[in-house]
């Protein structure tokens, strides 16, 4: 009988990225889309590119990025199926692309890790799931103090009292 601890090391194959192996996909990229070194700052557009090749006939599928501080708190779980984007079934062999913008960085300043997820179009099977493995950094020239920068307005009504 197997513990929890028991279960198969993750494997990877090599020269590919560093992920959980599946049986039935695996990504061939996921990286930044940027020159230089990957700092970033608030309010600034960040971009994955990624890629996942069927080993089988694939069925309509979702992704899912997970961004954590580098101290581990889970920061942004969100899947394309929240903006109903969905990648068509495909044929063994073909590769599904795309590329993730995180619209207007919200990110405080720090250190972050993402990975990236496919599924089948209602989640029931994760077909290929990368390490941790994509690290940037957001910075800013001030201090702040918190851990999401979120876009707010601020008015200044001293003047009408």
């Amino acid at each position: 009988m197997m513990g929890l601890n028991d279960s198969k090391p993750k494997e990877t194959v090599p020269s590919s990225l560093p992920q959980h192996v599946t049986e039935t996909a695996e990504f061939t990229v996921f990286r930044l889309r940027h020159l230089g070194e990957p700092v970033f700052q608030v309010g600034e557009d960040l971009t994955f590119e990624f890629a996942v090749r069927g080993k089988v006939d694939m069925p309509g599928l979702v992704f899912g990025l997970s961004i954590y501080r580098r101290d581990g708190q889970w920061i942004i779980g969100q899947t394309s199926h929240e903006c109903k984007a969905v990648w068509p079934a495909r044929p063994r062999g073909a590769t599904a692309q795309g590329a993730i913008v995180l619209k207007g960085l919200v990110l405080g300043p720090g250190e972050y890790i993402a990975c990236l997820a496919c599924y089948n179009e209602d989640f029931t099977i994760c077909h290929a799931m990368t390490e941790l493995i994509v690290s940037f950094a957001v910075k800013l020239p001030y201090p702040t103090w918190g851990g999401i920068i979120h876009p707010i307005e601020w008015h200044d009504s001293s003047e009408s009292l």
